[in-house]
């Protein structure tokens, strides 16, 4: 048994009480911790463990850089806990070292994807043999349109209420992450009409 297994019970156990963290992600933290925790074994933590580790799962591992970022975000969690407790000395997670990911351009559809999908959504409006299939239809491809058109997320155009669509200025107003907020400005007529 390693030595620092019952210190990550102990630590994730005090954030499972502490921090608003899902199940998912709570369970996810311990299995990088116990990975973590098998790759040190039963060595002492010093300044130069969290570069070495970084190096195996990047070199050895050849894990996504989002993987690696996740890990390294509960490790500094467990450092300064680890401090706090008094079971290491110093925090040895050193706030000069920065992991920086590699940025990817998003995975976009092809205009023939496009256009089959709004062409698929308008043929259902058009055949709503009801008041709320038409209605229902017609928010679907309202939605569809801001999503391709805009490019926000799922969640933010899924969290658009009335009220924060502003007609004389074709503008919606959308709620992102961490409570920010911002404008977009529809310019595409059609897109428009479907919206309103």
């Amino acid at each position: 048994m390693n030595k620092y297994d019952g210190i990550t019970n102990e630590f994730i156990e005090h954030i499972r009480s502490t921090k608003n963290l899902s199940p998912k992600t709570t369970t996810a933290y311990f299995s990088d911790l116990k990975d973590f925790n098998h790759y040190v074994c039963n060595e002492e933590i010093n300044e130069e463990t969290v570069v070495k580790y970084v190096s195996y799962l990047m070199d050895t591992r050849r894990l996504a850089d989002s993987t690696i970022t996740r890990k390294l975000i509960v490790l500094k969690m467990f450092f300064a806990y680890l401090h706090q407790k008094d079971y290491i000395d110093k925090n040895h997670y050193s706030n000069t070292f920065k992991f920086k990911r590699g940025k990817r351009l998003p995975k976009t559809l092809t205009k023939k994807e496009v256009c089959a999908i709004l062409d698929c959504v308008n043929k259902r409006f058009e055949q709503s043999n009801t008041e709320t299939a038409k209605w229902k239809n017609a928010r679907n491809l309202a939605l569809l349109d801001i999503l391709i058109c805009t490019g926000i997320r799922i969640e933010e155009a899924s969290n658009i209420s009335l009220s924060d669509i502003i007609t004389s200025e074709h503008t919606i107003l959308i709620h992102g992450k961490g409570r920010k907020q911002r404008l977009i400005y529809i310019s595409c007529q059609e897109t428009w009409n479907n919206i309103t």
